[in-house]
């Protein structure tokens, strides 16, 4: 079983930052953000996934939190914008584990070992 969110990046854009106009280099470290956008009905609760979360956390600095309230339904003009929400957020957040499994009944699995004993 192959998990696809080993692949995902942890976050939505990257976004490089302006050249210097003399030389027109571009720190090629220090010069990019990583930048994930939350919208959610203000007041309301902001989720990362794991993978957002523990990316922030390896970005520092240069990971960015944009959250946009009431995104559907007249929105703030401006994002509220946290930088390196992992330092900033670790004190509030509350992680959330939820497992998801399959129940079996014992006298499900005793008729099914039963039936296939005799084909």
């Amino acid at each position: 079983m192959t998990h696809s969110s080993n692949r995902i990046p942890g976050f939505g854009t990257r976004s490089h930052g302006p050249a210097e106009p003399q030389t027109g280099y571009r720190d090629p470290v220090k010069g990019i953000r990583r930048i994930e956008v939350k919208g959610q009905r203000k007041g309301a609760t902001i989720r990362l996934t794991v993978n957002e979360w523990y990316r922030a956390v390896q970005l520092g600095d240069s990971y960015c939190l944009y959250v946009v309230w009431n995104p559907l339904n007249n929105p703030d003009p401006t994002p509220i914008r946290v930088q390196n929400p992992a330092k900033h957020l670790d004190h509030a957040k509350k992680e959330v584990v939820a497992a998801r499994y399959f129940d079996v009944p014992a006298d499900a699995i005793e008729q099914a070992a039963r039936k296939t004993q005799t084909t």
